[in-house]
């Protein structure tokens, strides 16, 4: 597999993860406080940068996984131990974590039942709140994804290019319709906890959907015009996401309760694709020695980019234990969740990312410990 770091690649992973934690640090408030109000749409906007940063990291496997040709062992090693040995290790240390705050009558959101059904539903990432396991099916839906693709590989090896580039349009354009018309006309009724399979398959989309916008050119070939085009879709990203703030807004009113739209709707569709074509073409547009990507790129953020991505997997797995450590330990008597619901949130995001940041950097430069860390 080629192992060339792509720049943009990362820093799309580093603006995801923070996304990714951004939603769970602000949910927990964002409930508890007044549909409409200044902290609602403070807090909804933390909230909505979940609804592109899943996609976003999807969309970047596929770019780097479709087209290419890797044998099955090469893959299983490549892919499901560097996924699954890292998932045993951090699901054990969750269901300790479980046991030892239950032990010393610490209260905290975390597994507190041990049926046999229960802890399949947590360990699958079934269960209902983070700290109970709900995110592990971010890991089960990767595996749906990763073998999926292996599998379309297998076909887009074995065909002419014109044909390649053919299957790939025409799944690319099913994406579209799926998104558009399939499933928010309830033709398909998918979800984590409904028809949970075919939830996980569909995430292929954005894996096709990622290869298809890292290889098509969609601008001129002159360096102006590529900057325009990222500036472009940059400013549509902006427009798509405050009108995402507002669309959940008006849902949650209707519905009195936090209503969002689903990830396979053109609306998040739209948010993911053009945050990472405006990404893209940054890179791109800034060839010449002293453009502004090479200065970010091999400067001090470049490397706080790198590492923020090389160690996001990590911070997925380690986040919700980090977030127990700080609401219910540190915090725990301070009843955070009635006071300053913007200040707290965004002292938990803080507090969280680099916590959990520093932690998976120091256990990957541990020999045993980086194998596990899922750095």
């Amino acid at each position: 597999m080629n192992k060339r770091r792509i720049f943009y690649y990362d820093a799309l992973k580093a603006i995801a993860i923070i996304g990714i934690i951004a939603c769970h640090m602000s949910g927990s408030f964002l409930v508890k406080t007044d549909i409409g109000s200044f902290n609602w749409y403070c807090l909804l906007s933390l909230n909505t940068l979940r609804q592109f940063s899943i996609p976003i990291f999807v969309m970047i496997s596929g770019a780097l996984l479709i087209n290419k040709d890797y044998s099955l062992a090469n893959f299983i090693k490549k892919k499901f131990n560097r996924i699954l040995v890292p998932y045993i290790f951090w699901a054990i240390i969750l269901l300790l974590a479980s046991l030892l705050l239950i032990r010393f009558g610490i209260e905290a959101n975390v597994i507190n039942t041990y049926s046999l059904d229960y802890l399949i539903n947590c360990l699958l990432g079934l269960s209902k709140g983070i700290t109970k396991g709900r995110h592990f099916w971010f890991i089960w839906m990767i595996l749906v994804v990763y073998i999926v693709l292996f599998l379309l590989n297998k076909i887009l090896i074995k065909v002419s290019e014109d044909k390649n580039k053919l299957i790939i349009d025409g799944l690319v354009l099913f994406f579209l319709i799926y998104c558009l018309i399939i499933v928010p006309s309830g033709l398909v009724k998918i979800g984590a906890f409904n028809n949970t399979i075919l939830f996980y398959i569909s995430f292929s989309g954005y894996g096709i959907l990622g290869y298809y916008l890292a290889n098509r050119d969609f601008s001129f070939s002159n360096r102006f015009n590529k900057k325009i085009m990222s500036i472009g879709f940059l400013t549509l990203f902006v427009i798509l996401f405050i009108y995402s703030v507002i669309k959940i807004t008006n849902l949650s009113l209707i519905s009195n309760k936090l209503t969002t739209f689903p990830y396979f709707s053109i609306l998040t569709l739209l948010l993911a694709s053009s945050i990472f074509l405006s990404f893209r073409y940054f890179e791109e547009a800034d060839e010449g020695e002293k453009s502004i990507f090479l200065k970010i790129k091999n400067g001090k953020l470049g490397e706080i980019v790198n590492s923020l991505s090389r160690c996001s997997f990590g911070i997925y797995f380690i986040h919700p234990l980090i977030y127990i450590f700080y609401k219910d330990i540190l915090f725990g008597s301070m009843n955070i969740f009635n006071r300053s619901p913007i200040k707290w949130s965004l002292l938990l995001i803080v507090l969280v990312l680099f916590t959990s940041w520093a932690i998976i950097l120091i256990m990957s430069r541990i020999p045993y410990l980086e194998k596990v860390s899922g750095a």
